[in-house]
């Protein structure tokens, strides 16, 4: 298994020790979805379905 997060902190930590400035990300991301909204929707939905698991 690669670990990515661990190898880019393992870079950035290499670059700011060696004086130079981190690489500034190429483009935000899209924010993710209301998770609690989503959640609250999906309890709703089950509960007018009258199912539970």
């Amino acid at each position: 298994m690669h670990d990515d997060y661990a190898e880019a902190l393992h870079q950035l930590v290499a670059t700011l020790t060696a004086g130079r400035e981190p690489p500034t990300p190429a483009e935000s991301r899209e924010l993710p979805q209301d998770l609690m909204a989503a959640l609250e929707a999906s309890i709703q939905a089950t509960q007018r379905d009258g199912t539970t698991r």
